[in-house]
């Protein structure tokens, strides 16, 4: 998959298309992050139909991102909705409807201001990568994040060389 640029450098009247680049600039100078995790409800139906147990997967895909963006030098800050203050991190665990799989999303979004309006400051998604889990049990979605967590870490360290 392809890394884009979020380079911010374009002038006003200036457009810079999207390039592939080896890293993201947008990742530059990122310590720490807001970390929120959701599993839909479709993904907990399921999983409990086929036996297997969900009491506290929220709360086990949390931990293993703190602790996995913890050894890269990334702290996770308690906030459980960091867009409006910050860097946020978002899981999301759904079900994929064109093929009824399961899908582990990983987003990156980060608040933004208008060059125009400095003022103006949205939050807005700047990385994200989504895999599909080999089964829909608990141990290949949590495999699958922390192939997404190494991905998002390996980007992080690209675009911060020291």
């Amino acid at each position: 998959m392809l890394s884009w640029s979020c380079d911010t450098r374009a002038q006003a009247d200036e457009v810079i298309p999207a390039q592939p680049v080896p890293s993201y600039t947008c990742l530059r100078h990122l310590d720490k992050v807001a970390l929120a995790v959701s599993v839909s409800k479709d993904v907990r139906r399921q999983m409990k139909s086929a036996g297997a147990p969900d009491a506290g997967l929220e709360d086990q895909l949390f931990k293993m991102a703190s602790e996995r963006l913890s050894k890269t030098g990334i702290s996770v800050v308690s906030d459980g909705d960091g867009s409006k203050n910050g860097p946020l991190l978002r899981v999301v665990v759904d079900i994929d409807i064109s093929d009824d799989e399961f899908t582990v999303t990983l987003k990156f979004s980060d608040l933004v201001s208008l060059v125009r309006a400095p003022d103006t400051q949205f939050a807005t998604t700047l990385w994200t990568q989504m895999g599909h889990p080999a089964s829909d049990e608990a141990g290949p979605l949590k495999a699958t994040l922390v192939d997404l967590l190494d991905r998002f870490m390996t980007d992080v360290v690209a675009a911060n060389p020291r």
